[in-house]
């Protein structure tokens, strides 16, 4: 069996986006500009380009920096500074992007100022690990020292997508005095719980594809060029620092502990002083912390979740997408210029209402409308509880509560996409293979806003279990979409701090979050709630084949139905995407990406197949082609949740006359019902010579994963 197609391809797209080395898809929302809008003066029109300036630390390293400002920004005509601030190369792997995205605001009156983080780029020193302490108070430096330059007017903004976004919420926490307000997209304010590690305590694949690209990211040289002629001693010196964090780092910490509670603001909300700007989309995984925020923070804050993935809403992939960065111009003019901008036409939460899951029209845009809160949260939503029955989802109670067993099979989830690149297909044959509960035929449709919200009785049989939850909307041919979903560790059923053993056959109560969500249930369909012991390849299966028993009469799926009344906001209209292709960079070779999903009946696997290569691109300015590939294989087989397997190869490659570099790695990994086993091999390559090679091999004890 094959599976394979477009939405396959938009999966990829969504999750490569993250990781810097793609096109952004775009497709604009014909929405004309309303206030408080501008448009920018002739006068700022004109840009000047920095393409390198190092900043010193008070300890001695540079920080490297590339700069856009308009060309008048001088003492006599200071403007704010908005600094991103992420590891991810402004000098080639993501000159595209930047090229595409940074000069938007600049063009309003802004200086846009893209950092690398120490030991990334051409920044001195070592990155050992994500979100330390070090590249915070780095940030703080950097925030002072830009706020004391003669363009500047004192006032300084950070923003930023996935790390950016992250390290914005980090840095405002420490409140550096000229930071003054942030705009956060598709990020987590909890390293453990919100991040690619850990989903409900349960770990994530994701885990060991981030942290093979990760490896990249510590293991690249700095450019010659702009770095000096010790260029190649400063590779070896990251080279031979490098560690694979994925094995040590974040898999031997399977709990909330010390190690993750560094980083999550989540901890202290109350010490973010300064007023946030939180984005996310529907199909990105870290949407929640955009409610999480606004119910939680002091501080100014606004809220914005649109359809897309783990991209810029002026880049959305599933679109439509939206003209955020002008949208956001007059809410950067009230912080950092201090004029008195009227907010209140800034929702508190806009959201972005889908009548389709994305799974259903990709590679079209989500059906839909916007919606606006003016209070989060909200009051104006009533509960509607369903009970689970044996019969399926009913308005009252199981008058004879039943026993409900369901057989495990670790193949259910092949349908369901990973934890970053969410997006879904038919749910039948996942669903077909789960524990579900259908409503009856709705009658009317029912706007949902909220996180809907399930308690349960279950047990389970064996001593490691996880219950992955999915909740569905089925149409009258059967065919099944998911509107969202979660997972728990049952371990970690009380908080993701304080496992607890689980008993087997002990009968718990279990409270499960299916995250946010906004979404149309249509009148002539059903709602399903789908459950299962297992959900490959988005988190790894437990050690032992695990039963699940649901005890109906107790229990309820809670929906956050929405009610339009007086509480609502205007509407929102955003302005049309702004961003245009670049004509300073050209395909020499073309890209291409696969993921097929094929079943052996010999062997009895299903074996995943993910090949991507970006094709080379010639970056003109710098006069330099880069490449990148890479290749991924999943295997596992319905009885055996020790079958799993995970492989990951990948190569990234910049050349140009008199310079060609190269690195490639490899992952490996593999579980018993005791330990991990991790393998990694990384290469590096000067002028098509080996120069550096090294193996890891780690084996980490499962405690609670």
């Amino acid at each position: 069996m094959t599976k394979s197609g477009t939405e396959v391809t938009r999966r990829d797209i969504l999750k490569i986006s993250c990781m810097g080395v793609c096109t952004f898809i775009m497709a604009p929302l014909n929405a004309s500009p309303s206030k408080p809008l501008k448009t920018p003066t002739t006068e700022i029109q004109s840009l000047i380009e920095i393409e390198n300036e190092y900043i010193n630390l008070p300890d001695g390293p540079r920080l490297a920096a590339r700069i856009w400002m308009p060309s008048t920004a001088s003492s006599k005509k200071p403007v704010p500074a908005i600094l991103e601030y992420i590891p991810f190369r402004k000098r080639d792997s993501y000159r595209e992007s930047d090229d595409r995205m940074q000069p938007l605001l600049a063009r309003y009156g802004y200086a846009v100022v893209r950092v690398d983080i120490r030991g990334t780029g051409e920044s001195d020193g070592l990155l050992m690990d994500e979100y330390t302490a070090q590249e915070q108070d780095d940030a703080v430096e950097l925030i002072e020292w830009l706020s004391q330059q003669s363009w500047c007017n004192g006032n300084v903004g950070m923003k930023g997508i996935s790390w950016g976004g992250i390290n914005s919420l980090q840095v405002a926490a420490r409140n550096p005095p000229a930071l003054k307000a942030i705009v956060a997209h598709c990020f987590t304010d909890d390293r453990f719980g919100g991040d690619m590690h850990y989903m409900g305590g349960c770990l994530l694949v994701e885990n060991f594809t981030w942290g093979s690209y990760f490896l990249g990211v510590l293991s690249m040289p700095p450019d010659p060029e702009l770095f000096g002629s010790n260029w190649r001693d400063e590779w070896l010196k990251r080279l031979n620092s490098v560690q694979p964090v994925m094995a040590t780092n974040w898999l031997e910490n399977q709990s909330k502990n010390k190690y993750w509670k560094q980083g999550s603001v989540s901890e202290d909300y109350s010490s973010i002083k300064c007023p946030v700007f939180a984005v996310g989309g529907h199909v990105d995984p870290y949407t929640d912390t955009v409610t999480k925020l606004l119910e939680s923070l002091t501080a100014p804050c606004h809220g914005l979740v649109g359809p897309w993935g783990h991209t810029h809403p002026d880049t959305a992939s599933p679109g439509p997408a939206i003209g955020f960065e002008e949208y956001s111009v007059s809410w950067w003019d009230h912080w950092l210029k201090e004029e008195n901008t009227d907010l209140s036409k800034i929702p508190k939460l806009a959201a972005y209402l889908q009548t389709e899951t994305p799974g259903k029209v990709t590679p079209n845009d989500v059906p839909g409308y916007w919606v606006a809160e003016n209070v989060w949260p909200k009051t104006n939503t009533e509960s509607i509880d369903y009970a689970i029955t044996a019969k399926g989802l009913a308005i009252d109670n199981d008058p004879k509560p039943q026993t409900i067993k369901l057989k495990p099979d670790q193949t259910i989830g092949l349908n369901g996409g990973t934890w970053l690149g969410g997006i879904s297909t038919d749910q039948r044959e996942d669903d077909s293979k789960s524990l579900t509960f259908d409503t009856a035929i709705l009658t009317e449709d029912m706007e949902i806003v909220g996180n809907p919200q399930l308690e349960i009785e279950l047990s389970v049989d064996k001593p490691m279990a996880f219950v992955a939850v999915r909740l569905n909307e089925v149409e009258p041919d059967g065919s099944s979409w998911r509107v969202c979903r979660s997972v728990q560790n049952l371990a970690h059923r009380v908080d993701l701090a304080t496992p607890l053993p689980i008993e087997p056959e002990k009968i718990y109560t279990v409270k499960v979050d299916l995250g946010f969500t906004a979404y149309k249930f249509k009148a002539g369909n059903k709602i399903r709630l789908s459950m299962s012991t297992s959900y490959w390849p988005m988190i790894w299966p437990s050690p032992e084949p695990v039963t699940l028993k649901i005890h109906t009469g107790k229990g309820a799926l809670s929906l956050p139905k929405r009610v339009a009344n007086n509480l609502s906001s205007a509407t929102p209209i955003y302005p049309d995407s702004g961003v245009k292709e670049s004509n300073k960079h050209t395909s020499v070779t073309t890209g291409k990406y696969s993921n097929d999903v094929n079943y052996d009946p010999v062997k009895g696997i299903h074996e995943i197949k993910k090949e991507w290569q970006s094709g080379e691109t010639n970056l003109h300015p710098i006069d330099t082609v880069k490449s990148s590939s890479w290749s991924e294989t999943l295997v596992i087989s319905a009885d055996n949740p020790l079958s799993a397997s995970y492989a990951i190869t990948s190569e990234v490659a910049l050349y140009r006359d008199n310079w060609d570099i190269s690195l490639r790695s490899s992952t490996t990994v593999t579980a018993t019902q005791e330990d991990f086993n991790v393998g990694v091999k990384l290469e590096a390559f000067h002028e098509e010579r080996k120069i550096f090679s090294k193996t890891w091999k780690k084996a980490v004890k499962r405690i609670y994963v």
